[in-house]
């Protein structure tokens, strides 16, 4: 016959917090990241698609400036969401901030064609001549990254 184990008479009252605390450490790094990391181009549309359009990394850039057409035909500049009538005044003052001299526009591919060639004209009577769209390339997969077509205004 088998005797049953003698425990000992010492309670263990510890708790083990090896598992609590590394969930609070990655809880706590994915809130403080996501108060860090800027969200500069939260903007989201549709874009345009195109056949050959030309790859352009200073699309991402953190001074680059930004117009988005949306949907509903209102307007974007750099997450500001403004009328179409301060467009010249408001780039202005962007384009002296910024390094990068061309003007990005997003245009939502569902949004009116009257509506973003306002937006164009309004970028136009900067005297802004570097515009750029930015498009999606057209195929099976979806291209990896910013393209922009660039315009010719001469």
């Amino acid at each position: 016959m088998l005797h049953p184990r003698k425990r000992p008479s010492q309670l263990i009252c510890e708790m083990n917090v090896a598992g609590f605390a590394a969930v609070m450490w990655v809880l706590v790094h994915l809130f403080i990241l996501d108060v860090q990391m800027p969200h500069t181009r939260a903007i989201s549309v549709d874009l345009a698609e195109a056949e050959h359009p030309r790859s352009m990394p200073e699309a991402d850039r953190e001074d680059a400036i930004c117009v988005a057409v949306m949907r509903d035909g209102s307007v974007v500049l750099n997450n500001d969401k403004i009328p179409v009538d301060q467009i010249p005044a408001r780039l202005k003052a962007e384009l002296k901030r910024s390094d990068v001299p061309t003007v990005f526009i997003k245009a939502d591919a569902r949004s009116r064609y009257g509506a973003t060639i306002e937006v164009l004209d309004a970028i136009q009577s900067t005297g802004t001549r570097n515009i750029a769209l930015i498009v999606e390339k057209r195929s099976a997969t979806r291209f990896e990254g910013r393209s922009a077509t660039k315009l010719s205004l001469e």
